[in-house]
């Protein structure tokens, strides 16, 4: 094998995820542990916009939620300029007029806590395989 080629240059996919809760990122982390993804976590929307711009990542996990921030404003936000980039939201609230404007705004999937590790991961990995239709979609 020639220098420089292997499974160690192998892109892992990237996540971002931001939720102003310590738990819910703790849940996150723990949730994606398990396959090989490089995890990003932002506590706040603070620096979310650059990172997407300058890291072009394989999905996003947003809050519906936080204090500086609604999670559907930074998705309508990041349609404008990465359109193709799968979200999820994870909320505590799951009203139906809710989860209508997520998707409407671009989401993907829309997850309500609680929620368990394996299925935030089988969430992830639909994505990151192009279905859109996981095993959460209402």
């Amino acid at each position: 094998m020639a220098s420089g080629q292997g499974i160690d240059n192998l892109k892992r996919p990237l996540i971002l995820a931001v939720d102003d809760e310590r738990c819910a990122r703790d849940l996150i982390s723990a949730s994606l542990r398990s396959i090989n993804v490089e995890l990003v976590l932002f506590s706040s929307a603070d620096g979310f916009h650059q990172a997407v711009r300058a890291q072009r990542p394989d999905a996003i996990l947003l809050d519906w939620r936080m204090p500086d921030a609604s999670g559907v404003d930074l998705c309508r936000e990041l349609r404008a300029y990465a359109p193709e980039v799968p979200v999820i939201f994870i909320s505590s609230e799951s009203r139906p007029e809710m989860i209508h404007e997520a998707l409407s705004a671009g989401a993907q999937l829309f997850l309500t806590k609680p929620i368990a590790p394996d299925q935030i991961r089988k969430n992830v990995e639909c994505v990151l395989q192009g279905s859109s239709s996981g095993p959460s979609l209402p």
